[in-house]
């Protein structure tokens, strides 16, 4: 029905709030989700409109217990990943009272319990990979209780985790397999000591699947932020099994960096703007040049428009046929240049420039590197 359309949402656990969508088309609405003031905020919302029998659908369906959500970030940085093909180093294996079933990197063989597949066959990247951590790998032939856990608990505690100042996700692949009413348990903590828990798996997960949590929904982010995979076989005893893989966490990004251009670069070298989105209301930003010569000079270069243009002393581009020329940088001992600018009204909203470096590099043909262009936008 025209005109019942609203957009239901809530910033940060807050209740939610129900604002009117406006009709686009017919039995088509729009709304704007609101903006959120801070990095890593989190938005939860749902729709819901009026059907012409005069009931209201909502979507998702379950809503509000049921809702979309957004997080108030740019990209996702990846802190750490593992998916076990080359080592496990890092991580670290505990175990209490255990008879069998330690955790370990391994090529799994599995075993099966009846109809039921007990240890996996394979790891979570069945065809493209091979390795994950199991609880102790069976022999091929051998029964499915002579390796599975007895005993126990045994946990696999990943290595520490870097989410200081940010907020994140954290997603693995798991499996787990009891034939009795034993449990994986996956916790996480901030300081080692400390286990708050993000789920128990029962046993009827004999399957990969992927799970992924937001690690300030359990505890406050630090730079320390380690997982615990914990199972055990208790009275009465049963075959008990898990498997862990394909491992990442990644940090939120709330830098807003200006776009690449892509030209053929020379050298090891690469330009990048990040901070603010450049406006008069958000003014900073960070010029930075990585990966140059140590104590190497070299030039700043900018044009209105990018005509990429072979470069006069070796194989790379340069943005235009003659740039101008805005300024020296100079590497430090590490290679590095920066520079942070306060340039938020330097152009009206929606001009742009082109910028790219040009520097001394002896290793290069033409003793001279060239980095990557970018397009420096105004909003």
């Amino acid at each position: 029905v025209a005109g019942t359309g609203e957009l239901h949402y809530s910033i940060n656990g807050q209740p939610f709030q129900a604002v009117a969508m406006a009709d686009s088309a017919p039995g088509q609405f729009t709304a704007t989700l609101p903006a959120m003031p801070s990095c890593a905020d989190d938005v939860r919302f749902y729709v819901s409109a009026q059907g012409s029998n005069g009931q209201t659908y909502s979507d998702p369906p379950a809503a509000p217990a049921g809702y979309y959500s957004a997080v108030a970030a740019v990209s996702l940085d990846t802190v750490y990943q593992n998916n076990f093909e080359l080592n496990d180093a890092g991580w670290t294996v505990v175990n209490t009272n255990l008879t069998t079933g330690a955790w370990e990197r391994a090529d799994p063989v599995g075993t099966t319990q009846g109809a039921n597949i007990a240890a996996p066959f394979d790891d979570a990247e069945a065809g493209a990979a091979s390795f994950c951590m199991v609880t102790e790998n069976g022999n091929p032939g051998a029964s499915v209780g002579a390796s599975d856990v007895d005993g126990g608990p045994t946990d696999l505690i990943s290595p520490p985790l870097d989410f200081a100042g940010t907020d994140g996700f954290i997603s693995y692949q798991r499996w787990f397999y009891s034939s009795g009413a034993d449990v994986l348990e996956v916790a996480v903590s901030g300081d080692g000591t400390n286990w708050v828990n993000v789920e128990t798996v029962t046993g009827g997960n004999n399957q990969w699947t992927l799970h992924q949590f937001r690690v300030g929904d359990y505890i406050a982010p630090t730079a320390t932020v380690q997982v615990r995979f914990r199972t055990a076989d208790v009275s009465p005893g049963s075959i008990v099994e898990g498997g862990i893989d394909v491992f990442k966490a990644e940090s939120f990004n709330c830098e807003w960096c200006q776009p690449t251009v892509a030209l053929a670069a020379v050298g090891g070298a690469t330009l990048s703007m990040c901070g603010d989105q450049l406006s008069v209301a958000t003014p900073n930003t960070t010029l930075a040049v990585e990966g140059m010569p140590p104590l190497a000079n070299g030039l700043l270069l900018f044009d209105l428009f990018a005509t990429p243009t072979p470069s006069p002393w070796n194989s790379g581009e340069l943005i235009s046929p003659a740039p101008i020329v805005l300024g020296p940088v100079f590497a430090n001992g590490a290679g590095s240049f920066s520079a942070p600018l306060n340039i938020g009204g330097l152009l009206p909203p929606g001009l742009s420039v082109y910028l790219q470096t040009v520097y001394a590099d002896a290793a290069q043909p033409g003793q001279v590197g060239i980095t990557n262009g970018l397009r420096v936008e105004w909003f």
